[in-house]
């Protein structure tokens, strides 16, 4: 009888610990839903497998409403990657298809800045001779959710990104941040058959208040 009072204490403790561990910076976490406004950022970083070549600019999801002169416009490439502004609605679809992925996500108490560099940067091409075999890299895509109040990180395998990337194509409604995400998974080296670059969607260009800094792509 006491061991048995023994067992479910030490259970209880096992299991008190891993709830208390669930709420601390970098515990494993459920992705939350991102209402509201201006609620949610996504980032996107790959780096592609070597000796594969493909861009490795991080891709930036940011949401706004109608009201927003951003709304609606081309991507705009700033130094913390290729910028794409979006609806609450198509937020909340790309963080529902993520979370569909069924990713190992981290939390952390505070968002984090997308001008810092992803957790696995590429590694370099290896030192001369080049006759020696260059080292094989399998490559991962790191996903992350900012909030306004924390951050959610998971890495996505190489050779996943393709198909995760195409779940979350029917998130997208407006022409414009439709047809950059197809441009996008084309540069990842995806094949996308109904995205045609010559058939740019009608719409307005991104305004000059995206800041100097920023070059606007597609405009």
């Amino acid at each position: 009888m006491r061991l048995g009072k023994r067992w479910l204490a030490l259970v209880g403790l096992l299991l008190w610990h891993g709830v208390a561990r669930g709420q601390g910076t970098g515990s494993i976490a459920v992705v939350p839903e991102c209402p509201g406004e201006n609620s949610c950022a996504v980032r996107f970083v790959y780096n592609p497998p070597i000796p594969q070549t493909n861009s490795v600019t991080p891709l930036i999801l940011r949401q706004t409403t109608k009201e927003d002169s951003r709304y609606g416009t081309w991507s705009v490439l700033v130094p913390e990657g290729l910028t794409q502004w979006i609806s609450p609605a198509e937020m909340n679809g790309v963080v529902e298809g993520l979370r569909k992925l069924n990713l190992t996500w981290s939390r952390s108490q505070e968002p984090i800045s997308f001008g810092r560099q992803a957790r696995k940067p590429r590694p370099p091409p290896p030192l001369l001779p080049w006759k020696i075999p260059m080292a094989r890299h399998d490559g991962t895509m790191e996903i992350d959710i900012n909030t306004r109040s924390s951050a959610f990180v998971a890495d996505l395998p190489s050779k996943d990104v393709c198909s995760a990337m195409q779940s979350l194509n029917s998130a997208f409604r407006i022409p414009i941040a439709l047809y950059n995400f197809q441009g996008t998974r084309v540069e990842w080296g995806c094949k996308v058959p109904d995205y045609n670059p010559a058939k740019r969607p009608d719409g307005p260009t991104a305004r000059v208040s995206v800041g100097l800094e920023g070059m606007i792509l597609g405009g």
